[in-house]
């Protein structure tokens, strides 16, 4: 018997009942793991596409200042309707750099893509140590888009981050509840 007039495997058992988490708390964390790996798969791809962003764009500076012209062959022009989406053109070109060939796909501005028609002939520069990167002379299309990842990157941090506090607040009032719950009731 213990102070409470119980025996001591009564006090162990109720012990355990109080520290058993509730069948109903289990759809919180759940809820909570879900962000987590939501949040954590964001972050992963948001690097990789800020890393690709930052690399074209220190590539486009150095073939604008260091590049090397080349006469191109255009194999193939396509254009993005608005209305389905994004409105982009594209230009799919090859080129000869020291004998070897090189083929690329390339977004460009609208200027760049009516410069010529497919067979046409069209300068593109390319990296003198890395003859496989290469664009257009002039082609600022997509230069900037690292603007837009700024903007989308506040916005989504700033989501994330209420959306966290929010499930964790809920998650804490709902153990209170639980542990005022099973206090209440021996």
């Amino acid at each position: 018997m213990n102070l409470f007039g119980r025996s001591s495997d009564e006090s162990a058992r109720a012990g355990q009942r109080k520290n058993k988490k509730s069948p109903k708390d289990w759809w919180i964390y759940l809820v909570l793991g879900l962000v987590t790996l939501a949040f954590i798969g964001m972050v992963s791809y948001l690097i990789y596409f800020h890393y690709s962003t930052f690399r074209n764009q220190w590539e486009l500076e150095q073939i604008e200042e260091k590049g090397i012209e080349v006469p191109a062959l255009i194999l193939k022009k396509q254009y993005s309707d608005p209305r389905k989406g994004l409105e982009s053109w594209t230009l799919k070109y090859k080129y000869t750099v020291d004998g070897r060939e090189y083929k690329r796909s390339k977004y460009v501005d609208s200027g760049i893509y009516g410069r010529g028609e497919i067979g046409d002939t069209i300068q593109v520069r390319y990296l003198p140590g890395n003859p496989k990167v290469s664009d257009f002379p002039g082609n600022y299309g997509l230069s900037n888009e690292w603007i837009t990842l700024v903007i989308f990157d506040v916005f989504m941090g700033i989501i994330g981050i209420v959306l966290l506090f929010k499930l964790r607040r809920i998650a804490k009032e709902e153990r209170d509840k639980n542990r005022g719950k099973q206090v209440s009731n021996p």
